[in-house]
């Protein structure tokens, strides 16, 4: 903003150094701006006025067609008349109903088209006239005739009253016609003759303007040398301004690369941790497997594989832990996680299963430490619906949904099965598993629901939903 304003400063301060041409030049810039100004605002009337008369012509076209449509319906229902008349046939009826049906809306129109002006509305109000007196003995003839009263028809026919009525509305059309006719070619011809005035007044006020432009131009001259001092002057600070924006420019690039490679070093470091840290628990749940297998004790046995099944879920939940692009926040995204996490579980328990594992989930950002606790919570839930709602080869179907927030209603995710149902222990407490679950929902800020979805079957089914606040 401030190189820009160099220029014209040295302009101000050349020009005040010569003090009448400084004053001179501005009286000859002002004076052709207002030449420029009264030309625009000539051909701005001037092309209103064009516009005016252009739509007064579309104006006419429309009013020719309307009173086209007039006649033609006339006809029309006199065609049919006639028809009706000599053949008996009320097929012949149709065009003339339709031809009924569509004249009001055609008088409408024509009436909207013709000016306001008392002496063509006058018009329009005898042309109504003549076309319900036209319409009159239209519709007697036609009653006539479903009266059977051929002779009393014909004889109306005959006395020509129709052709008369037809060629008085036709005469009528075309005095309306003409009249309207002929005040466009008035106005056409009042709209030349402004055009040429205004032309000869445009050429005469664009050479004013190029003499004044030309005496402008003289004098601005006269201050180009200090303006080409001032110019070199400004020249030689962009220069410098530029090497330093350049030097300054170079060394951000720098570092911006630097912080850039250091992001996707630590991201690196992340990944490769969390890596690391799921194979580690898989180490553990394979000793916990393994110390299953060895004990004889039932009771340690179903605890150990228990453990194991815990420890198999974080890790699983750990090693599919992808983090989000976002280097400002440790998230990742909950709903990929799931996905590769019941993937994990149909290969590792239910490959030859009659249990389906099913996933609806929309994509949801949450931190990496919450997406580890809402795995599992999930690999928890599943493994019991495994264990206890679906046991001993039962097929069945567990559904996951995780719905982000939204329209006001808060994040949830649920887990839910339809096989025998939830049975509580004897003694009203929960199992280690509901404890797991409940003690990483509170560090998820979330309220756990049991729900059965249907109460009375015999496989009523089980659902657990977190509502994520």
């Amino acid at each position: 903003m401030n190189n820009a304003a160099q220029p014209m400063a040295s302009v101000v301060r050349a020009m005040s150094e010569h003090g009448w041409g400084h004053r001179l030049a501005y009286g000859l810039m002002v004076a052709g701006l207002l030449v420029l100004a009264v030309v625009a605002a000539l051909i701005a009337w001037l092309t209103l006025s064009i516009d005016r008369t252009a739509l007064s012509s579309r104006q006419l076209l429309d009013w020719r067609e309307a009173g086209f449509q007039i006649m033609s319906a006339l006809q029309d229902a006199e065609t049919g008349q006639r028809g009706y008349l000599l053949t008996n046939d009320k097929a012949y009826l149709a065009p003339y109903e339709a031809a009924l049906e569509r004249l009001p809306a055609r008088l409408q129109t024509l009436r909207e088209l013709t000016p306001q002006q008392a002496a063509e509305q006058a018009s329009i109000v005898e042309l109504e006239k003549l076309i319900d007196a036209k319409l009159s003995e239209l519709k007697q003839i036609v009653e006539l005739q479903e009266q059977g009263q051929t002779g009393e028809a014909m004889v109306i026919v005959n006395r020509d009253i129709g052709r008369q009525a037809m060629d008085a509305i036709r005469d009528r059309i075309g005095l309306l016609r003409d009249e309207q006719t002929a005040k466009l070619d008035a106005a056409r011809e009042k709209s030349r003759d402004m055009r040429q005035w205004l032309m000869r007044g445009a050429i005469a006020a664009i050479l004013l303007s190029a003499a004044l432009a030309a005496a402008g131009l003289l004098l601005m001259r006269r201050q180009l040398a200090l303006l080409k001092r001032d110019t070199q002057t400004l020249a030689m600070r962009k220069i410098e301004l530029e090497s330093m924006v350049a030097e300054r420019t170079a060394n951000l690039e720098e570092a911006r690369a630097e912080l850039l490679r250091e992001r996707d070093q630590v991201k690196a470091l992340l990944r490769d941790m969390n890596h690391r840290v799921g194979n580690s628990l898989q180490l553990v749940s394979s000793f916990l497997s393994l110390q299953a297998r060895k004990t004889r004790d039932p009771r340690a046995q179903e605890a150990l594989r228990s453990a194991q099944a815990r420890v198999q879920a974080v890790a699983l939940a750990q090693r599919r832990l992808r983090l989000s692009d976002n280097s400002a926040e440790d998230t990742a995204d909950a709903s990929q996680l799931l996905t590769g996490l019941l993937d994990d579980i149909r290969a590792a328990s239910l490959a030859d299963s009659p249990i389906k594992l099913e996933l609806e989930a929309e994509p949801f950002i949450v931190k990496s430490q919450d997406a580890v606790s809402i795995g599992v919570i999930v690999g928890e839930l599943v493994n019991n619906a495994m264990k206890y709602a679906l046991p001993t080869g039962m097929p069945g179907t567990i559904r996951v949904r995780l719905s982000p927030a939204k329209d006001g209603s808060p994040a949830a995710l649920s887990v839910e099965d339809d096989g025998i149902g939830f049975v509580e222990s004897p003694d009203g407490a929960g199992g280690l598993g509901s404890e797991v679950v409940n003690a990483l929902a509170i560090g998820l800020n979330a309220s756990v629901v049991r729900e059965t979805p249907r109460a009375g079957d015999p496989r009523p089914g089980h659902r657990v939903v977190l509502t994520l606040n």
